[in-house]
């Protein structure tokens, strides 16, 4: 019999008789947590009160109407309520069942066997999971109940407005996207909380250099077009210019939309049950990229994030943003960023423990049917290898998983074996190991391709201090030798190759690449000055033409005009046309300076 198990949020052993929620403990009857577990057990079948009776207390006196009063006492334990369960639903004249998730501590070496995966890879390298992997993603359950606390409180507080936060690679978009989103789609919901549809957008695939605010709302108004179901679209009506136009001008119109739809639609049963909170999840991923964007103004960020705010107090809307923890700098000079952070707001990711490393390892390969090498000298299995290398190295998610992914890319048979591993040369040499003996066995015309492709797809931000990828475009490129270089490292799967906003576009599959590979961080190194420069151009081009090209705006003489100038005879560093009118205007203006000094 089962003992340990999540029913919600809630975690129950039954040897106990406990209920624990963080630091909240109760203690049940042992009769009441007999009916418990076998509502559990059975989760979503109507079990009658005359089963209850018969298979928790056979033969034992029970008194007068024994099973209501176990209920009852379920319930108070559980915070919950018969008029609106989120726990336990009475259907009546027929019996009592589970409407919670429920979730035996040993069920996820089960549910592996029970996954058949062979869809694809059961690794997916650098990049991040999907709904659609949610069936190989393992490791992330108690983290993935945190977050569905977190928010269920916040739907308590008509605010389910949350940021995910954590090191770049710490797996923040694979937990929303595989461990939460699965669970509010599902048509029972989770925690009283059903996610009808949602909408993802990752913000370094926006175009934030022109008219970033106007191409941001304008993905998000696309995207939520297509919400609704067979009867009805939640939006019918709108076009995608007007519905962006509306989430600007008028959100409540918008509010009322998405509500009148849940009336309509949902309380009419065409969709499935009924639930305390009937939402629609917006998740912005890679929030950074708009944050450390200096095209974007404070005042454009500003209203994104008070849009955001608003549609989530509605609760109607969920709003996940998922953002790298060392921009928490840039974060706390948002009042809608920061608000609640201290009633649970923010979620600051944690590195897999090692038991959780282990199922990331393990269990992925038990869905896919995958056996592991034995290695008779160190008598383990290349698993168990893996796993003792990984428990040394913090924050080593994407380079395990893309070791992983080459060891199944490169496998015998059904076999993930240790002469590949050690090739690659572990967990660490990976990715720099992939890279850099792909540079090798390119020509020397595409090799030296490297220096112009470069500084397409990486941003030094903060003088320098923080180094972030950004997207490029494909017509950006040149010669026909960058455009075979960018083509090598997507057949490759180190860059991804994606249609951005109809524009076809490409950036690195993951900042680890960038990381890694020690021939980037030594180009980083020597190039980091001039990097630094461009995003201090950028920046002030963008302040110069916001204010109509005023003169207030110009480079002043001195090492910022020197510094810009140089940057135009650097053969790997591209200027823009705007930035380049800077620098003329700038210089015209310096030279007037000095002329009317009397100077040469």
């Amino acid at each position: 019999m089962k003992q340990q198990f999540y029913l919600g949020e809630w975690q129950v052993d039954a040897a106990s008789n406990t209920l624990s929620l963080g630091k909240t403990k109760r203690t049940i009857e042992p009769k009441a947590m007999d009916v418990l577990l076998l509502l559990c057990q059975q989760q979503g079948d109507v079990v009658s009160a005359d089963d209850i009776v018969a298979q928790c207390w056979p033969n034992a006196p029970t008194g007068d109407n024994p099973v209501h009063k176990t209920i009852t006492q379920l319930r108070k334990a559980l915070d919950d309520k018969a008029s609106a369960p989120l726990f336990i639903e009475t259907i009546r004249k027929r019996g009592y069942r589970v409407i919670a998730p429920v979730q035996f501590v040993n069920d996820e070496q089960a549910q592996a066997a029970q996954a058949n995966w062979h869809d694809a890879s059961p690794f997916l390298g650098l990049s991040a999971y999907s709904p659609a992997e949610s069936k190989v993603f393992f490791g992330r359950n108690a983290l993935t109940r945190e977050l569905i606390t977190r928010i269920s409180t916040q739907f308590k507080q008509h605010r389910p407005f949350t940021l995910v936060m954590g090191p770049s690679g710490s797996g923040k978009s694979s937990l929303v996207h595989a461990g939460l989103l699965p669970r509010l789609l599902d048509t029972k919901g989770t925690n009283g909380i059903r996610a009808y549809d949602y909408v993802s957008i990752d913000v370094a695939d926006i175009n934030l250099a022109t008219n970033g605010f106007t191409n941001l709302l304008n993905e998000l108004a696309a995207s939520m077009l297509d919400w609704g179901n067979d009867e009805k679209g939640v939006f019918d009506g709108f076009s995608a210019q007007s519905l962006a136009n509306a989430l600007q001008n008028q959100p409540e119109e918008i509010i009322n939309h998405v509500k009148k739809w849940f009336s309509e639609a949902v309380s009419g049963n065409n969709t499935g049950v009924n639930v305390p909170y009937p939402c629609f999840a917006i998740v912005i991923d890679r929030l950074e990229a708009l944050l450390a964007h200096s095209a974007v103004s404070e005042n454009e960020k500003q209203k994104i994030f008070t849009l955001l705010e608003t549609l989530s107090e509605s609760n109607a809307f969920l709003v996940l943003l998922v953002t790298r923890n060392d921009f928490y700098p840039l974060i706390s000079t948002y009042a809608p960023l920061m608000k609640n952070k201290a009633r649970g707001a923010h979620l600051d990711i944690a590195p897999p423990s090692l038991s959780e490393l282990g199922q990331i390892i393990k269990l992925p390969a038990v869905a896919a049917g995958l056996e592991w090498e034995w290695d008779e000298n160190s008598n383990a299995s290349v698993d168990d290898i893996i796993l003792a290398d990984s428990a040394k190295e913090p924050n080593c998610l994407p380079l395990l998983q893309y070791t992983l992914q080459e060891l199944y890319l490169q496998r015998q048979g059904n076999t993930l074996q240790l002469t590949t591993y050690r090739k690659l040369g572990g967990i660490e040499g990976a990715i720099g190991y992939k890279a850099e003996a792909l540079f090798a066995a390119l020509p020397k015309g595409v090799q030296h391709a490297f220096n112009a492709v470069m500084p397409l797809l990486v941003n030094l931000t903060d003088e320098g201090a923080n180094l972030t990828s950004k997207s490029a475009r494909w017509d950006e490129l040149n010669t026909d030798a960058e455009r075979d270089f960018v083509k090598q490292m997507v057949d490759n799967r180190l860059f991804v190759s994606y249609l951005n906003q109809g524009t076809a576009s490409f950036r690195v599959a993951h900042e680890a690449v960038l990381r890694k590979w020690d021939r980037v961080q030594q180009w980083i190194t020597q190039h980091q000055s001039a990097l630094s420069n461009k995003s201090s151009l950028t920046r002030q081009t963008k302040l110069w033409l916001a204010d109509g090209k005023s003169s207030a705006y110009l480079l002043t003489e001195g090492k910022p005009l020197i510094n810009a100038v140089a940057l135009n005879d650097m053969p790997h560093i591209r200027v823009s046309k705007d930035e380049q009118m800077l620098i003329k205007a700038s210089t015209q203006k310096a030279k007037q300076k000095r002329y009317l000094k009397g100077l040469p």
